[in-house]
């Protein structure tokens, strides 16, 4: 159970690290147009498709880590 938890983990920092570059990304991309918000800027700079991918690693990792921590939880009460 450990492995699992380890790369659940591993998963959801890879997605939170993602997600935090693709906003540095697009922050300074798009930084002509400062009224936009960071999803339009996002959108902007055609980055949408690796936001995606590294919000779903994030969501899979945390599942993953979650399912066998409660798992390996319930085994040793």
């Amino acid at each position: 159970m450990t492995n699992k938890i380890t790369y659940g983990i591993g998963l959801l920092l890879t997605g939170v690290c993602g997600v935090f570059g693709i906003g540095v990304i697009s922050e300074l991309q798009a930084a002509a147009f400062s009224d936009f918000k960071l999803l339009q800027k996002i959108f902007e700079a055609d980055l949408i498709l690796p936001f995606i991918l590294f919000s779903a690693l994030g969501v899979i990792g945390f599942y993953i880590a979650t399912k066998a921590y409660v798992s390996s939880d319930n085994k040793q009460a």
